[in-house]
């Protein structure tokens, strides 16, 4: 029933999932459903879009989301309906921009949200209980493969805080692997075909270079790759830990052996030739249709407890987009730390979670209209 109503309401002025809550819960009780199940449905109609809004466009391993997430879902009955209806939605709107990625991101907010639920919300995870948890597992597995001990804690020691934070315990303990067995090598690049999040993972560790993500966000673009999400850490030695969840055109992760190899080489040729102040060579040719037909949006909203601003930016889709933004960003001395990245049909709507790379915080007023002002001249045609 939720299933049919949810989007009843667009087209009548106003909130499209208020007026639909309403005709809803009218429609079960004229209908004999009990109290309980007719709030149920009201509910699921209310709040349909709320899981897959928060799934991509907000940053799932930081533990205030998923609290936020968990406090307006509240239990896992209405959990388990709202996941079922933000699949049928989102697979019933457009069969072509569901994919494996925003299949594991919902997988992946549930499973989280479950947690929260298992372990009270009045009882929220911290920061030290998520880095000691994800250590504790990690180190296990890395153990069981034959590392030592002490190799784990000097490698460790070098990476940080965030690199705990920001990945899964099943990540740490792949990354960490190929961390150890190539622990001379300036550069590393791995590829996990089959990836955590549902694409194809690339992992690159490379000393830190200032335009390293327009550059390779470039590379990617030009071997015909999406990237749906990056994720942007730098260890305690000056290292980048990157991680690019890319897919094919069609939507498929990458599979072939030498298409492997093809980006393994791409990757290396650019991070060698990497430059410390030009621009990349980014193609603006539209994927699908002319720039001009939707004019780019940008928002900022801080978060004073995180130090970090996140940049929504709604705008056609086109060849080299990501690389064309953090060139923007980083010209503006602007650090992002998360990446995610939704195509729907010819308009994107990417999320950048960024800070002041000089004060590590919250970005100022002024650099945001300096930022607004390069990308609405970049991405509008004038």
């Amino acid at each position: 029933i939720a299933g049919l109503f949810h989007d009843i309401g667009k087209g009548r002025g106003g909130d499209h999932s208020t007026l639909g809550e309403i005709d809803a819960r009218d429609f079960c009780l004229h209908h004999g459903l009990s109290d309980y199940d007719a709030d149920l449905v009201g509910w699921l109609v209310k709040n349909h879009l709320i899981m897959s809004s928060t799934a991509q466009h907000k940053d799932l391993s930081d533990p205030d989301v998923i609290f936020e997430f968990a406090q307006k879902v509240d239990n896992n009955i209405k959990l388990d309906y709202l996941y079922l209806l933000t699949v049928a939605d989102m697979r019933a709107t457009n069969t072509k921009i569901w994919n494996s990625w925003k299949d594991s991101l919902l997988k992946t907010l549930r499973r989280q949200t479950k947690t929260a639920f298992l372990r009270g919300l009045e009882n929220p995870l911290r920061e030290g209980e998520i880095i000691s948890q994800a250590k504790k597992t990690a180190l296990s597995k890395l153990e069981s493969l034959g590392f030592p001990r002490k190799k784990i804690d000097h490698l460790w020691g070098k990476l940080g805080d965030e690199f705990f934070l920001r990945y899964s315990p099943q990540e740490i303990t792949r990354y960490s692997q190929q961390l150890l067995l190539q622990h001379e090598q300036d550069t590393v690049i791995y590829i996990e075909p089959k990836g955590f999040s549902g694409g194809t993972d690339i992992f690159l560790k490379t000393p830190i270079k200032p335009y390293l993500l327009a550059c390779s966000s470039a590379a990617i673009d030009q071997l015909r790759l999406s990237v749906v999400e990056a994720k942007i850490v730098s260890s305690k030695d000056d290292n980048s830990l990157n991680t690019y969840t890319v897919l094919e055109f069609d939507g498929s992760t990458v599979s072939c052996e030498k298409r492997l190899q093809e980006i393994k080489s791409t990757l290396l040729s650019c991070i060698s030739n990497a430059p410390s102040r030009s621009n990349p060579k980014v193609s603006n040719t539209s994927r699908k249709i002319e720039c001009f037909i939707k004019p780019t949006e940008i928002s900022f909203v801080d978060n004073e407890q995180t130090g970090r601003t996140s940049i929504e930016i709604v705008t056609t889709d086109r060849r080299g987009l990501l690389a064309l933004i953090a060139n923007v960003l980083m010209q503006e001395n602007i650090r992002v730390s998360n990446a995610k990245i939704t195509t729907l049909g010819a308009q994107v709507d990417d999320i950048f979670y960024v800070r002041d790379a000089t004060t590590h915080h919250c970005i100022s007023e002024e650099k945001k209209q300096a930022i607004q002002r390069s990308l609405v001249k970049l991405l509008d045609c004038k």
